[in-house]
């Protein structure tokens, strides 16, 4: 049986609302506009609101005990004062016998009215054509089937089974009707409506109670069908505008990640030159204290990083590309070498015949290397002006001393 029987004769949409005060917990719910607002009183604030459009709700459901207000085909229709969304809103109602049918039951009628009264024929709206045939059947439908649509087809369902749903193309129905049957027919007599289980038909029946608006339904179903053009665009333009909204918003992360980036690689390049400039003027300084010693000279090497050097051991647990320089050391010597580089984070290494002696990767508070070594025998050794990561590519200077204590 139908809800009709819960419906009071003559009874208003708001009269049908008002008639549901307390039935939903602390909430009451209403229609303002196109829109259904629920509304939540909140203790010494303003009441919070939810909205969902007036054909976006499928209805009232019952859940584990709980009255949930169930939006179409599951999509999130809901929206809060606060932005959050969701496909489904629960109350405290009755979730169980009469209370929840004639809860169920008034808020289906209401749904229906509103989409008969307020939406017109003529709108270009494939959604409300398609919820308002829906709700028609829902009231009035005997075999408890209803008729929905989207951009992809029709969907012929057992009331609130959307699993056992039966498919069709948008386009490849006809509506025909008594005034106590609707027979839903193929076009062409194909079959071409295909249930989830079992062998495709060519027509289904819908038998209706009395006084069902068949005109109506019958000019909402011919609207959807007039529409289906324009809702596979829409979809398709709203797909790509999803889309490309999508790409504006990664390339503006992509973008703000590169500034951060820059301001972050300007930084430490200020950095360094801070440090390489206090380092001059400390070395500066240390020379001047001893006028009798002839100046220390700085051999200077300008060299750069391509991105496809030769990997190296840079100390006992780092790997870097590296340039290689052999240099011939002798006992006794101190060797003082400084590496600054633009691009990249430079490392300094020192091998002698027997391994890695010395290695540094930031001196003082930027990102120059320097190191200084006793050398404890004469020998070859080969010094790497190294980047700390793979690929790395810039400009460096290495400067290099020797002295004799």
């Amino acid at each position: 049986m139908t809800y009709v029987r819960l419906i009071p004769p003559g009874a208003t949409a708001s009269e049908l609302l008002q008639s549901l005060a307390g039935k939903l917990g602390p909430g009451s719910l209403g229609i303002r506009g196109p829109d259904w607002v629920y509304t939540l009183p909140e203790e010494g604030e303003e009441p919070y609101r939810l909205r969902a459009p007036v054909h976006a709700l499928l209805g009232a459901h019952s859940h584990e005990g709980a009255l949930l207000l169930v939006c179409a085909r599951g999509l999130p229709c809901w929206t809060g004062d606060r932005g959050e969304t969701g496909p489904v809103l629960p109350t405290e109602g009755a979730a169980a016998g009469e209370a929840f049918e004639l809860i169920s039951g008034r808020i289906a009628e209401v749904r229906r009215r509103v989409l008969n009264d307020h939406h017109a024929p003529g709108s270009d709206d494939i959604r409300i054509h398609a919820a308002a045939l829906n709700a028609n059947l829902d009231r009035f439908s005997k075999s408890r089937y209803t008729l929905d649509a989207d951009a992809d087809g029709w969907w012929i369902e057992p009331f609130g089974q959307r699993e056992n749903a039966s498919r069709a193309p948008l386009d490849g129905l006809e509506f025909r009707a008594t005034d106590s049957q609707i027979v839903l027919h193929c076009t062409g007599g194909a079959a071409c409506i295909r249930p989830s289980s079992g062998a495709p038909t060519s027509r289904l029946a819908l038998d209706l109670y009395e006084d069902a608006p068949v005109a109506s339904m019958r000019e909402r179903f011919e609207a959807v069908r007039r529409l289906a053009p324009t809702a596979r665009e829409r979809a398709e333009a709203e797909d790509a505008e999803a889309e490309r909204l999508a790409e504006e918003s990664r390339r503006e992360q992509a973008g703000e990640q590169d500034r951060l980036l820059d301001e972050l690689r300007q930084q430490a390049e200020a950095n360094a030159a801070e440090a390489r400039e206090d380092l001059a003027q400390r070395e500066a300084a240390t020379e001047a204290q001893e006028p009798s010693a002839e100046p220390l000279q700085w051999h200077t090497v300008e060299g750069a990083m391509e991105g496809a050097e030769t990997e190296f051991n840079l100390a006992p647990s780092r790997t870097g590309p590296a340039v290689p320089y052999e240099l011939q050391l002798d006992a006794g010597t101190v060797l003082h070498v400084r590496l600054a580089a633009t691009g990249f984070d430079p490392h300094l290494t020192l091998y002698s015949p027997d391994g890695i002696v010395a290695h540094n990767d930031d001196l003082g508070l930027g990102l120059d290397a320097g190191l200084s070594y006793s050398v404890s025998e004469t020998a070859q050794y080969v010094l790497l002006a190294g980047a700390t990561l793979a690929g790395a590519t810039g400009t460096f200077t290495l400067r290099l001393r020797t002295e004799t204590p």
